[in-house]
């Protein structure tokens, strides 16, 4: 069961950061809220990584349920590395 549950973690993750475009929103705000020009490009890891984050929450995850282990610490590597 938290095999999958990872697994979906790892689909959620990737679509909220590569696909909604939840990120581009995020660094409007901040943008705007710091006063960054238009044409500086800047990252705010881990909330635009889908490597980061997944592997993040993910590790946060088998902590909080109790379940850390050297395999699933390998899984969590594994499907961070399949993002996109």
């Amino acid at each position: 069961m938290i095999l999958l549950n990872l697994t979906l973690i790892c689909i959620i993750i990737v679509y909220l950061i590569d696909f909604s475009g939840i990120v581009d929103t995020l660094k409007n705000i901040v943008r705007k809220t710091l006063n960054i020009p238009k044409n500086v490009n800047f990252r705010i890891k881990p909330f635009d990584c889908s490597f980061c984050s997944n592997f993040w929450c993910s590790l946060i995850y088998i902590i909080v349920v109790n379940h850390f282990s050297i395999f699933n610490v390998f899984f969590i590597l594994t499907l961070s590395t399949l993002t996109p």
